[in-house]
């Protein structure tokens, strides 16, 4: 016997002790060779060999085995071609299905899953093959990493050692097996080809035909809606070009026809989707509702409706979305055996992994169910703040808990979507981590961090560590909820507290000095220390007036701002100009804006009025989702911005009402309020506003009552001051009544949902 060192699927390098005869599958062949020389002192006795019919993967290869030998050991292995081992009289890195390959062999290497990773020794010839057609080309970048010691830590960020002797042993066997047959992280890193190929990944574009909310490009509703309104969703008593139809045999027909044409245009593709758009407006035609009473709602609709598309399609899979009213598996029907089910993670807590997190067990029984029905199961997954890309969100470690979670639940497509093209905090060790662990899941998630800080961020990589750890700390100890469309601000009393900001940036400022003469690693972590101003920058602004805000109070009792703040200010500015960053969230608002905009809000000052700092009764109830300071904000002279979940308060479903206590008889004549329009988010402006007075707090007065008038909607988020002007009059308490309309507008209408009105301050004259 001879210890043989080994990789098998999804386990850790390890030492195995297995009979030789054993392993290698021929009976008596022992092995003289107990090192192979690869490279020594810069020459080498190797070739490369392939056949006179190699694939393009497997000359790929070959030369990326060739390239990267070069690069570490300054010797270049020529690529020969040969068909016969009598052709060549020297030993061989042999790539792919070569006559080197012992027949023996073959049998298990030709068995091995799409993508999967041979590496075994056949001293002195080395064999590189893997399972179907990028196998070999797999093989090669498990050379490159785990022989070669290169690394890529991001698309422009390679690693290549110096060595002039190489030497193997000659027990070396690599067998590696994908545990997701695909694999794609939608961060900017993985836009790079070669960092694709390095990191195993996929690009949902080789796989599938069509991808994500499909319906309207089957169906257009430009060239059919105007014709044949009955093709799409009966809303509110109107049609409406929201979603298909799923009950209308035509609209089948329209699908089965345009998939058939794209099909025969690219019919190498494995994967179609049949799936709604992103809105919740489906059919309540009386045909769809008797398909939603009979399978348990709009997710069986739907199921039907694919499965009847299927049929037509037996050598490829049809995809669909279970997402939003689509989520929970219905009842009383299976998915044809070419239908898979992409389910989609959007409502679970990010802050801890979901098979434990209680707020992820409506999630569970969904994957559960749904496991039941298909034997496609997919994921999509969420792996930023989509929100606020700049902001921190430590969600690492709910990583591999998840993805060997979706494993045991026989996944077998994983998507996993960051910021996209668009750079985010982290986006770098984010995708570095989710590519090795989609890969594997049970992978020493720990030797992959400290390869990748020491690799990538240099001297600074020990904060850099402290950093990451000290933060999720903090997020455990609070047991805070972490969502992808929160807002740092949430987390202000918890995990991104002032004090704990304090903690932060003495641990960013300790890495920024330690790479302080070295440009480029300085640059990588002043992109995390962008984090830090974010927050801060946010943080300051939403204080305002109080403890950690944007204004100080001078000796004349007048506000200013504060000179920090606008120092971080510019500092965020120009780190983000210096590395190209120019979006802050998925609706691709601009770092120029909200610069420009924080300038303003600064120049602008604080909004004083009669009421500023004045108490706030709270009448009706607002929406608690949204509490911002509570009724405070009202009269904290901060005024909200477009975003719905900054400094704003929120009524559902009913008229705002609030009293404000101006702590002394005053006389006034003017009322200000500032309200958001946000169509797209149901939020609309009041339709009326009434204002009472009192002197005693007991007896009201109406001094005012006026219509608003709406005026053109538009999916762009804006804020409208209304004011109101009346008769001079005496009074401590003011009441305010805002009206909310009673219903959505038809272009905006959603089944379930109400509109809200949303408020922040009320200046008084």
């Amino acid at each position: 016997m001879m210890c043989m060192y080994t990789w098998f699927k999804n386990s850790k390098p390890k030492l195995l002790l297995i009979p030789m005869s054993l392993a290698l599958g021929i009976s008596s062949c022992a092995q003289p060779y107990s090192q192979l020389k690869l490279v020594q002192e810069g020459k080498s006795r190797y070739a490369i060999a392939i056949t006179s019919h190699a694939s393009r993967y497997e000359k790929q290869a070959a030369e990326l085995i060739r390239q990267y030998t070069r690069q570490v050991t300054g010797v270049t292995l020529p690529v020969l071609t040969a068909d016969d081992t009598t052709q060549l009289h020297q030993p061989v890195i042999a790539i792919g299905y070569t006559a080197w390959v012992p027949k023996s062999w073959l049998q298990d290497i030709q068995q091995l899953p799409e993508g999967s990773v041979f590496i075994r020794v056949q001293a002195p010839h080395i064999i590189l093959a893997g399972g179907g057609k990028r196998g070999v080309l797999n093989a090669a970048y498990s050379w490159i990493e785990q022989v070669l010691h290169c690394r890529l830590y991001a698309d422009n960020v390679l690693h290549i050692p110096e060595q002039r002797t190489l030497t193997i042993p000659s027990s070396l066997q690599i067998v590696e097996k994908p545990t997701f047959s695909f694999r794609q992280v939608y961060d900017p890193q993985a836009m790079n080809a070669r960092y694709m190929d390095w990191h195993r990944l996929n690009d949902f574009a080789d796989f599938w035909g069509l991808w994500g909310h499909s319906f309207f490009k089957l169906v257009p509703p430009e060239k059919y809606f105007h014709t044949h309104p009955e093709y799409f969703a009966l809303i509110n008593g109107k049609r409406q070009p929201t979603q298909l139809c799923l009950s209308n045999p035509q609209v089948r027909q329209l699908v089965v026809n345009a998939l058939r044409e794209r099909i025969q245009q690219n019919p190498d593709a494995r994967y179609w989707s049949v799936s709604p758009e992103d809105n919740t407006a489906f059919c309540t035609c009386d045909s769809c509702e008797k398909l939603y009473a009979t399978y348990g709602g709009v997710s069986g609709a739907l199921l039907h409706f694919v499965n009847q598309i299927a049929v037509h399609f037996p050598d490829h899979i049809i995809t669909t979305l279970a997402y939003g009213p689509t989520q929970h598996p219905p009842q009383h029907i299976e998915a044809a055996p070419n239908v898979g089910i992409m389910l989609s993670t959007i409502n679970c807590d990010r802050s801890e992994p979901i098979a434990i997190s209680p707020r992820s067990a409506p999630f569970r029984r969904d994957l559960e169910g749904w496991e039941r029905l298909t034997h496609h199961l997919m994921i999509w997954d969420y792996t930023v703040q989509f929100t606020h890309y700049l902001a921190p969100f430590p969600d690492f470690h709910i990583f591999q808990p998840n993805l060997q979670y979706f494993a045991q639940h026989h996944v077998e497509a994983m998507f996993e979507q960051g910021s996209g093209e668009d750079p985010s905090v982290f986006d770098e060790w984010r995708c570095y981590l989710l590519a090795k662990l989609l890969w594997n899941p049970n992978t020493d998630e720990k030797v992959i961090q400290q390869d990748f800080l020491q690799g990538y961020y240099g001297p600074a990589a020990p904060y850099i560590a402290q950093y990451f750890g000290s933060m999720q700390h903090a997020l455990e100890q609070s047991h805070a909820h972490l969502d992808i469309y929160g807002n740092p601000l949430d987390a202000k009393n918890s995990w991104l507290s002032p004090d704990s900001l304090v903690s932060y940036h003495q641990l960013l400022k300790r890495a920024m000095d330690a790479v302080q003469n070295m440009p480029e690693l300085n640059m990588r972590v002043q992109k995390i220390y962008l984090s830090y101003l974010y927050v801060r920058l946010l943080q300051a602004w939403f204080y305002g007036t109080d403890a950690h805000g944007a204004f100080m109070e001078n000796a004349a009792g007048k506000w200013t701002p504060d000179p920090q703040i606008q120092r971080d200010l510019q500092q965020f500015r120009q780190i983000t100009q210096q590395m190209g960053i120019h979006y802050l969230n998925e609706d691709h608002q601009t770092v120029e804006s909200f610069v420009n905009t924080y300038q303003q809000m600064l120049r602008q000052g604080v909004a004083m009025s009669l009421a500023f700092h004045k108490p706030v009764k709270l009448l009706t109830s607002p929406i608690p989702d949204y509490p911002a300071k509570g009724p405070q904000i009202l009269t904290d002279g901060i005024l909200g911005t477009n975003d719905y979940a900054f400094n704003w308060l929120g009524w559902y479903g009913q008229n705002m009402e609030v009293e404000i206590d101006l702590q002394q008889t005053q006389s006034i004549h003017e009322l200000t309020v500032g309200f958001l329009q946000d169509p797209r988010h149901q939020i609309f402006l009041p339709t009326a506003i009434s204002v009472r007075v009192s002197k005693d707090g007991i007896n009201f007065t109406p001094v005012a009552s006026e219509p608003v008038l709406e005026g053109q909607l538009t999916d762009q988020a804006e804020r409208k001051d209304i004011s109101i002007q009346f008769t001079p009059t005496e009074a401590r308490f003011v009441r305010i009544m805002a009206t909310c309309r009673k219903s959505l507008p038809d272009a905006y209408f959603r089944p379930g949902k109400l509109p809200a009105i949303f408020a922040d301050e009320v200046l008084i004259h």
